[in-house]
């Protein structure tokens, strides 16, 4: 694996350490819902792409429990009243 393959399987585990933090943490933040939505369209393409390609249910399942995990999280930043308002 080079360094461009490195840099990819750090910037994921980056991406869904934010999406944790994000489900888990009482401040609204533009950037961690950004991230979390982003994972989510990623996430959504790849289950689409293991179904398509080769029927595996269990990526599929793994990609769609990161999609929804992605979701909550974005909504969790975007929905609702911002921390510390009235």
């Amino acid at each position: 694996m080079g360094i461009q393959g490195i840099a990819v399987i750090g910037l994921a585990l980056v991406l869904l350490a934010v999406v944790g933090y994000g489900l888990f943490t009482q401040k609204k933040s533009a950037g961690i819902g950004l991230a979390a939505l982003v994972v989510a369209f990623l996430a959504a393409g790849g289950g689409w792409h293991a179904w398509a390609e080769s029927r595996s249910v269990p990526v599929t399942v793994g990609y769609v429990v990161v999609l929804l995990i992605s979701l909550g999280s974005a909504a969790r930043q975007f929905v609702g009243k911002p921390a510390g308002g009235p």
